[in-house]
């Protein structure tokens, strides 16, 4: 069963998800989102998405802002756990 791979921010308020992929061709943004701890693999959870602002999302015990052209270039899954 395949996956459909989602923008992080196409998620809604309260969406879980587990993080699929981080594509960008810059070096330094792979390794700031992985400093953030989005990388492939981990477990978030959107608290806000509004339209023209950062997301807010729970990465482990933390919550960060990321900026949307940012957060465009991480790809998830949708997860219930």
């Amino acid at each position: 069963m395949a996956f459909q791979a989602l923008r992080l921010t196409d998620l809604s308020a309260d969406q879980k998800a587990i993080v699929a992929k981080v594509s960008s061709s810059d070096k330094n943004v792979i390794r700031q989102l992985r400093e953030l701890g989005l990388q492939r693999g981990v477990s978030v959870i959107v608290l806000a998405n509004n339209p023209g602002a950062p997301l807010l999302v729970a990465v482990g015990d933390g919550r960060i802002a990321v900026n949307r052209d940012i957060a465009d270039l991480v790809k998830v899954v949708l997860s219930d756990k």
